[in-house]
């Protein structure tokens, strides 16, 4: 016959305790009969006991461990244990009344029920097992597994607990409603569920909810009731509001101070309220701020107005790494651009090769340096040999060269003897018109100053060649030159004619007004000019006023 399993064995015990519950007698069961079915109920629960479990086993244990030393770890002191290797039966009680002390007919009450003092003896001895068995829980726990993973499986009946159905409701998974009853099957009344759900979830952060408060968008009793529904403690609540501003930071105290905006003892308050350590003060203001620019400072140096220790300094505070302190002073170092390159090659300064190195060194295509070059190379000879043949075609526009010597003079700059002619015929038109237009000129004044007439004026026009046509045009332009040009007296010249009683006080204003000046401002002029009684006696009568 095989052995039954742990689940089979506790089914068989479990309706071993059943039937000699249903021997019990409840009318009036005598003493010994209670205390036979009572054994036969310990004998019932004994038999599916582990054997470490039974007195004897429980003795054997207590044993071992007063001679064992204890071992590091639960795991170990559980090994420790004998193997289980079957139930053991308990032994066979005998009980008399006499040796429990009950007497008959005592009663006593627990949870409601009235049981005698024998029954009560019962519940006693079931206590002392069921301390045993709390006392052995980890072995309890490891021996029985299976056969409470069986009975989970079989009697999958397990409510969800309280505080899983007040999550659910918060997390819109189950209404109230479904998740009272699922909590009244762990003995919770809708009330006190209720309770449970406004208790369940976590407001936002601290942080988020400071940075709310900031903006406006909650007062403080919201804020004092997420500080309420969080882990933090309500009475740490003011301390709370005042973190929902911040100081400025110990950098910002610093950067206050040295551009002056704040004085030193106020910027070191500001910096220790923002988390700087006091005793580091004085590197971070020494450090902060810029210097000037190491260009600059460069040039400075190189002027003689700062020394070579200052300009170090400079670049210490600047960005650069000190390991390039010799390249950052070559910064001050000039070169020329390629305008004046271009500008000394083409007067000799530079020669061709010079000018080719540095446009090259200053990052220019090698074509366009091959260009550059060789324009600027060629305006220098071309520039001579511009002056000569303007000196040449001067002197004979002027007449102090013939024009053999002229021709000569420009073939020998190398121009095609086939262009000689034309320009000298160039020049010499050049000569004519200029001729031309001085005689036009001087018979212009001549007339203009009534010197000659019109037909004076005709004779000479034509002696130098030009058409009647022409004549005609100047005639007529002339003509209305003297029609409108008319010369008035000066402000100046009507105050001297007042002043010497030439003209009377209105005559001087009406002229003045005329000119542009106002009623006052000609009022002022007539105190400044106006005549003495020695000039009024010596002076002729006024012309009548005019318009």
């Amino acid at each position: 016959m095989t052995e039954p399993t742990n689940a089979e064995a506790f089914v068989n015990a479990a309706e071993k305790v059943t039937k000699a519950a249903d021997r019990l007698d409840p009318p009036a069961p005598t003493v010994e009969q209670r205390i036979s079915n009572l054994t036969n109920i310990l004998a019932a629960i004994a038999s599916v006991l582990p054997a470490q479990m039974t007195p004897s086993g429980m003795a054997q244990a207590s044993s071992a461990a007063t001679t064992t030393k204890p071992q590091s770890s639960a795991q170990s002191a559980v090994s420790d244990l004998p193997p289980i290797t079957g139930q053991e039966p308990l032994p066979s009680i005998t009980v008399t009344l006499a040796q429990t002390g009950v007497k008959e007919g005592e009663l006593f009450q627990i949870g409601g029920f009235l049981l005698d003092d024998l029954e009560r003896w019962f519940f006693d001895i079931v206590g002392t097992i069921a301390g045993l068995l709390g006392g052995l829980s980890q072995i309890g726990i490891i021996k029985w597994r299976p056969l409470i993973n069986y009975f989970n499986w079989t009697n999958q009946q397990q409510p969800l607990s309280p505080a899983d159905c007040a999550d659910m409701v918060e997390r819109n998974i189950l209404d109230f409603d479904t998740a009272a009853g699922e909590a009244a099957l762990s003995g919770l009344d809708p009330t006190r569920f209720a309770n449970l759900v406004q208790d369940t979830g976590e407001p936002p952060g601290i942080v988020e909810m400071l940075s709310l408060l900031r903006r406006g968008l909650i007062d403080e009793d919201t804020f004092a009731q997420a500080v309420a529904y969080s882990r933090v403690k309500t009475q740490y609540l003011p301390q709370l509001l005042q973190l929902a501003y911040s100081s400025m930071s110990p950098a910002d105290a610093v950067e206050a101070y040295v551009k002056g905006i704040v004085t030193e003892p106020e910027a070191k308050t500001f910096y220790e309220h923002g988390g700087g350590l006091a005793s580091q003060w004085g590197v971070l203001s020494e450090a902060a701020g810029d210097a000037i620019g190491v260009e600059r400072a460069c040039a400075l140096e190189a002027h003689g107005d700062i020394s070579a220790d200052e300009l170090k300094k400079v670049i210490l505070r600047s960005r650069i790494n000190p390991m390039f302190e010799g390249i950052a002073a070559l910064g001050n170092n000039r070169w020329l651009s390629a305008y004046q390159i271009g500008t000394m090659l083409s007067t000799g300064a530079a020669t061709p090769q010079q000018a080719t190195l540095w446009l090259t060194q200053d990052g220019y295509p090698s074509d366009q340096v091959a260009a550059l070059v060789a324009a600027k190379s060629g305006q220098g000879i071309h520039k001579t040999k511009q002056e000569a043949l303007s000196t040449i075609l001067t002197g004979y526009e002027a007449g102090w060269l013939t024009p053999g010597q002229a021709t000569e003079g420009i073939e020998g700059l190398g121009y095609p003897a086939e262009a000689v002619p034309a320009l000298l015929a160039l020049h010499d038109n050049r000569r004519i018109v200029a001729t031309m237009d001085a005689a036009v000129t001087r018979v212009r004044a001549a007339v203009l100053a009534r010197k000659i007439d019109w037909t004076k004026a005709r004779a000479e026009l034509a002696s130098i060649g030009i058409s009647a046509g022409v004549i005609n045009h100047y005639v007529q332009l002339w003509q209305i030159e003297m029609d409108t040009e008319v010369r008035t007296l000066t402000s100046a010249q009507i105050g001297s004619l007042a002043r010497k009683g030439h003209i009377t006080e209105d005559v001087a204003k009406q002229k003045w007004v005329a000119m542009g000046y106002s009623q006052d401002d000609a009022g002022l002029l007539w105190m400044e000019y106006q005549p003495s009684a020695a000039s009024l006696k010596a002076a002729r009568p006024a012309p009548a006023a005019t318009s």
